[in-house]
């Protein structure tokens, strides 16, 4: 009980940091955040151990260690010591990564290959001061489908070294995923992995379904919705390279931030506060720009989204009203982790207890719940909570028992390893 009022302490401190950038309100939901964490705790190292081991897990090291300062909270010099270092290395990482990135786009212009920056490669530029304050693990780049063969070749030529995809005796690609396998080049001692995507989302049926068609089946019909998302793309600015990059339109890019991050929230899988950080930031950057009738329209998920992340990480009062989100109460847990199963085996209810394993099954946090199946203030999560999570879960056992008599993993069906995740 004690280590999960620890973990959710230290959440709550994350979420106050989930931003790009903070004014004197947030500094001051900082610090008591920070003196909700000491309050746990009779020493006051103690208090910030577990910190800097679950911020970079979270992808927000720099990203606390500069809020941290600007806030005057006292660290201990330990801490304090090992988040200066992921701010440091997420700098020299970052400052490579770029320069790749601007590397690839240039060969893909000189290619002629249309091209989308998405996600953290994208909001380095348009929403954190500085590219060290956003970590990035690869680079995400959007092209149209009958482009992906030679978007491939093109890295290859770069010194790329492509993974196994299904090419055809016509020279193009046959994707099982919504991405190509990482491709990837080692530049100064890092690997920078470049993710070549032909499609924004897709899901485990989708990859069941494209497995399905390679296998000689028929397979899915892709609605390739790339020239459109090209017709509405914006630059990004400022751009330190030759040349232009572009990006999502406004209300694209919000939907696509929204919807990655959800897609990470399941029994599987955790969602980063960085993630949380990148919706927030955005929709505080360009909430004016933004079409938000659209978003109504076309995107309504998207305002539920943004009304539970406010329960955790508050909005200003510009994007609130710009957007007429709903504002609830916050919520009483900050860690938006799934500790039920699948995550945690049967066979483990010893170590764990079996109440404990049953009740994180069927009775997540409301956090979690809400991030999930997007809800916002003032939605009842009595259908949830009963009916469609139940429903999930069923959904899951029947995947697990297919797994175990041979059916491939998830994994397997994106034609990636466990080494090349």
């Amino acid at each position: 009980m004690v280590e999960a009022r620890r973990a959710n302490a230290v959440c709550r401190l994350l979420a106050a940091c989930a931003r790009a950038a903070c004014e004197p309100l947030h500094h001051e939901r900082i610090g008591r955040a920070a003196e909700r964490l000491l309050g746990l705790e009779t020493a006051w190292e103690a208090a910030w151990e577990a910190v800097p081991d679950l911020a970079a897990a979270h992808g927000m090291g720099p990203l606390l260690y500069t809020h941290l300062r600007a806030a005057r909270v006292p660290v201990p010099r330990s801490t304090l010591r090992t988040l200066r270092g992921l701010y440091a290395r997420h700098r020299v990482a970052n400052r490579i990564r770029l320069r790749v990135l601007g590397d690839v786009l240039a060969a893909f212009e000189a290619a002629g290959i249309r091209v989308l920056v998405l996600k953290g490669a994208a909001l380095v530029h348009l929403v954190y001061p500085e590219p060290a304050l956003r970590p990035m693990s690869d680079l995400d780049l959007l092209v149209a489908r009958a482009d992906l063969a030679r978007a491939q070749k093109t890295l290859a030529q770069l010194g790329f070294r492509v993974g196994p995809d299904d090419d055809r005796q016509d020279g193009s690609i046959q994707p099982r995923h919504r991405h190509l396998v990482p491709a990837t080049r080692r530049v100064d001692g890092l690997a920078v992995p470049v993710e070549i995507h032909h499609r924004l989302f897709s899901d485990y049926f989708d990859a069941v379904r494209a497995w399905v068609g390679c296998s000689g089946a028929r397979g899915p019909a892709y609605n390739d919705l790339f020239n459109d998302l090209y017709a509405g793309r914006r630059a990004i600015e400022p751009w330190p390279f030759e040349g232009a990059a572009y990006t999502l339109g406004h209300e694209a890019m919000v939907d696509h931030l929204c919807r990655h991050l959800r897609s990470h929230v399941n029994v599987w899988d955790d969602a980063r506060f960085i993630w949380i950080a990148d919706v927030v930031s955005y929709v505080e950057c360009f909430c004016a720009e933004i079409d938000w009738e659209r978003v109504r329209q076309q995107y309504p998920q998207v305002l539920g989204m943004l009304s539970a992340l406010h329960a955790m990480a508050p909005l200003s009062d510009e994007p609130l009203r710009c957007a007429s989100i709903a504002v609830g109460p916050a919520w009483g847990d900050a860690d938006v982790a799934y500790r039920g199963w699948p995550r945690v085996r049967v066979g483990e209810g010893r170590e764990w207890g079996y109440r404990r394993i049953l009740r994180e099954t069927f009775a997540p946090a409301e956090g979690w719940l809400r991030l999930r199946y997007g809800l916002g203030a003032g939605r009842s999560l009595t259908w949830y909570r009963w009916v469609r999570h139940p429903l999930h879960l069923l959904g899951q056992v029947g995947r697990v028992v297919l797994e175990r008599a041979g059916w491939p993993t998830a994994l397997a069906l994106a034609g990636m390893s466990d080494d090349e995740l």
